[in-house]
């Protein structure tokens, strides 16, 4: 075979993929709920946005507690550093502890 049809072939065919790639990515985004509908979520991921109320360091353990409606309780396996009253976006698993649902955090945007 030619060369040069083999070469449009490989371009075609990469073309396709990155739009295929393109559209699962944008049809796949995680759902923005609010706190209140979390209950038959759980180890579902969700998307949640809120204004932290506190932020707890013990350890290598931070403790957020996320407010909308209601207020939830993040937790991130790490010791970081977020400031009081300002808006984030949070990514994370639903869990139960001690009967009382909370996120465990994937990803944390903080609006500054």
């Amino acid at each position: 075979m030619d060369d040069n049809i083999l070469l449009k072939i490989a371009l075609f065919s990469s073309l396709i993929g990155i739009i295929v790639l393109f559209l699962i990515l944008h049809f796949s985004e995680i759902e923005l709920v609010n706190i209140n509908e979390i209950d038959d979520k759980i180890d579902e991921k969700v998307r949640i946005q809120g204004r932290i109320v506190k932020v707890s360091n013990i350890g290598e353990t931070t403790f957020i507690e996320i407010s909308q409606e209601c207020t939830i309780t993040g937790i991130i396996f790490d010791n970081i550093s977020l400031k009081e009253n300002t808006f984030a976006e949070i990514t994370g698993t639903v869990d139960e502890y001690n009967g009382e649902k909370e996120i465990i955090i994937d990803e944390i945007r903080q609006n500054r």
